[in-house]
C-alpha cells in the first residue's frame, strides 16, 4: 500500500505539498484586490498614462513600449519578492490576471486563467501553474489578436516572468498556505 498520507482534521497541508487549492484561493479577499489593482494600473500605465500619437516616429513607440514594460515589471517583482528575514518568492496569480488584462484584454486573460485553473491538478506547483496560466493567456491573445500582436506577446511573458526568476534563482514560488510544524 505505501506510506500513509498525513492528514490533519483542520485541512492543513501535507509537508511538501505545493499543490494549488481552487477553495483556498478563492475565498480570500485580498486575492481579488490584488486583482482589480492590477487590472486598474496596467489599463491605466498601458492605455492612459503614457500614450503616443500614432503619427509619432517609431523610437518614440518604442521607448513608450519599454518603459510601460518596465513599470509593469516593477509592480510584478514588487508582489513576487518578499523579505522575511530570507528572500521568499510567492505566486501572484491573481495580480497577473489583472496584468493580463489590462495589457491585452480581459477575455484573454479571463479564459487563459481558467484554463490554467482547470488543468491545475495536474500541475506539482505555483510555478508550474504560472507558467501555464502565461502559456494560455498568450494563446488565448494570439486567437483573439493574431500572433504577431506584441501585446500579446507582453502579456504571456509577464505571467511566466515569476516562474523563471524563481527558476533562475533556484527558490520555488509559494502561496501564502499555512504550514504544518513537526512536533506542534
Amino acid at each position: 500500500m505505501g506510506r500513509p498520507r498525513y492528514t490533519d482534521p483542520k485541512g492543513l497541508r501535507e509537508p511538501g505539498d505545493m499543490t494549488l487549492r481552487p477553495r483556498e484561493e478563492f475565498v480570500k479577499f485580498r486575492n481579488y484586490i490584488d486583482l482589480f489593482r492590477a487590472t486598474a494600473g496596467s489599463f491605466g500605465v498601458m492605455h492612459f498614462g503614457l500614450s503616443v500619437s500614432s503619427d509619432a516616429p517609431s523610437d518614440v513607440h518604442l521607448v513608450t513600449i519599454l518603459i510601460q514594460l518596465a513599470i509593469l515589471v516593477i509592480a510584478i517583482a514588487i508582489q513576487t519578492f518578499r523579505w522575511e528575514g530570507h528572500l521568499s518568492l510567492y505566486a501572484p496569480m491573481f495580480f497577473l490576471t489583472g496584468v493580463a488584462s489590462g495589457v491585452c484584454g480581459i477575455g484573454c486573460a479571463v479564459y487563459g486563467t481558467a484554463a490554467a485553473w482547470v488543468i491545475n491538478a495536474l500541475l506539482p506547483n505555483p510555478s508550474s501553474f504560472l507558467f501555464a496560466q502565461g502559456v494560455f493567456v498568450g494563446a488565448f491573445g494570439a486567437m483573439f489578436y493574431g500572433p504577431t500582436d506584441p501585446m500579446v506577446v507582453i502579456a504571456g511573458a509577464l505571467t511566466i516572468l515569476p516562474s523563471f526568476v524563481g527558476f533562475m534563482l533556484r527558490k520555488p514560488l509559494t502561496v501564502g498556505a499555512k504550514r504544518i510544524i513537526k512536533g506542534a
